[in-house]
């Protein structure tokens, strides 16, 4: 039994029933969010540590391969004729450059329920069921989440009818990257290709997100007065949403890691598909989550069909599994989509309670070098008083030596008042060289 899926199901199964604004974990979600918040602390701490422990040849090439976009994302006609800044979405310009069906312009309802069959999102058993798949398709309310644009409903057609061209190519994602990435025997457990796209629910509440992204640029610019032009870039929001298919390749080795990114590399070169990103979470700068670190390539296969590929070390993934609960909680993808707003504001509560208390540490830590630093200067002064003392001690028993002898009492009458030996040897050498007293003579004295 899985664990940390069974304890996942449980959370998500226990989300209660969803009526805005009504949080049916209201009584310990403050609790909740502190436990996610705290697990996430401790595994960044263990992933940390694991990360400082990376070392070879293979793990410094790793921790400096910059991130790279391919000519297409920079040279993309999208961005350029709307001046939408790719930096701003999830993927970072990324996104399916799939042929549009018509009816993102024409608004032909018939041929988007005939689109949407082709690729099995309606229809699939009596064509009467299908009108009402397609209308049920098109209610954003079913995940709680509400667009209040008059285009959401050709935004969750072309994002259903999107995924189902993903669904369909699943196998060919699976057989084409299992050649590069596993290609000899006993290599097929350390790759995993995924048996379903992306599910639509989870794809329409990135396409919500997307949305809020679009909304706040146009509002802020512009610039961009065409109307229609806008309509479109809403409409094919789906398009953003880059990890409708994917794999995960799980490397024993930091040499196996490399060699599968040259696999990667070899493969785009002999025109399998196209590198469109590279995002490297192994370098020191990397922004990670609670610690965890991968390294995720994104191609484009035959037909623009977009494929996130997540390249993990096992030293890592073997702890991923754990992570994945409290990071989807703080996401909020174990609960109602209209809470997010609510966890996002604890969770960020939360992180001002830890950046207090961090800093609290770090005020307290400079606190403690500056009594440490005032100590030493005390001590420092204390010893060089100590010294002139020493000296001055010093300077006066040799006078007093000098005065003796200049009235002509004996080295034997001088011992017998107090004077050492030692003293003799001394001021004899001194006024031999005619240098002051070392710092070992004067060690003598005391």
């Amino acid at each position: 039994m899985d664990a940390p899926l069974v304890l996942r199901d449980l959370v998500e199964a226990s989300k209660g029933p969803t009526c805005s604004p009504f949080d049916p974990r209201e009584p310990y979600r403050d609790s909740l969010v502190r436990a996610a918040f705290k697990l996430q602390a401790s595994f960044n701490t263990d992933f940390d540590k694991l990360y400082r422990g990376l070392n070879g040849e293979s793990s410094d090439w790793l921790r400096t391969l910059e991130d790279s976009f391919g000519d297409d994302i920079e040279k993309d006609s999208f961005f350029v004729q709307t001046g939408f800044p790719p930096c701003r979405l999830r993927g970072e310009g990324l996104r399916f450059r799939v042929e549009l069906p018509q009816w993102l312009t024409n608004h032909d309802l018939l041929q988007v329920y005939h689109d949407l069959e082709k690729v099995g999102c309606v229809g699939a058993f009596e064509s009467r069921d299908g009108v009402y798949e397609m209308l049920h398709l098109a209610d954003g309310q079913q995940q709680g989440a509400v667009i209040n644009e008059d285009d959401c409903f050709l935004a969750r057609w072309f994002a259903a009818w999107l995924r189902g061209l993903c669904q369909g190519r699943q196998a060919e994602v699976a057989f084409t990257m299992k050649a590069v990435l596993a290609p000899g025997p006993g290599q097929e457990q350390n790759f995993m290709p995924r048996t379903e796209a992306k599910s639509f629910i989870r794809t329409c509440e990135e396409v919500a997100d997307t949305f809020v992204v679009l909304l706040d640029h146009f509002r802020q610019d512009r610039s961009c007065r065409d109307k229609s032009c806008i309509d479109r870039i809403f409409r094919q929001a789906a398009a953003f949403v880059a990890n409708i298919n994917g794999c995960i390749y799980v490397a024993e080795t930091g040499t196996n890691l490399h060699a599968a990114v040259l696999a990667i590399q070899n493969a785009a070169e002999a025109g399998k598909f196209k590198i469109m990103r590279m995002k490297n979470g192994f370098v020191n700068h990397a922004a990670t989550e609670a610690g965890y670190r991968e390294l995720t390539i994104w191609l484009e296969l035959a037909e623009h069909l977009l494929v996130e590929v997540q390249l993990h070390l096992k030293v890592f993934f073997d702890g991923w599994h754990f992570l994945q609960l409290p990071v989807d909680f703080c996401k909020c993808l174990l609960d109602w989509p209209h809470l997010a707003f609510l966890i996002r504001s604890l969770q960020q509560q939360q992180e001002a309670e830890g950046n207090d208390a961090r800093r609290q540490q770090e005020q307290a830590r400079i606190q403690s070098e500056e009594e440490e630093r005032r100590r030493a200067e005390e001590e420092e002064h204390a010893e060089r008083h100590r010294m002139d003392e020493q000296r001055e001690r010093y300077r006066l028993r040799v006078e007093q030596i000098k005065k003796q002898k200049a009235r002509g009492f004996s080295v034997a009458s001088l011992v017998e008042e107090g004077f050492s030996l030692q003293e003799f040897s001394m001021v004899a050498s001194a006024m031999k060289s005619q240098d002051a007293c070392s710092r070992a003579d004067l060690t003598k004295l005391t």
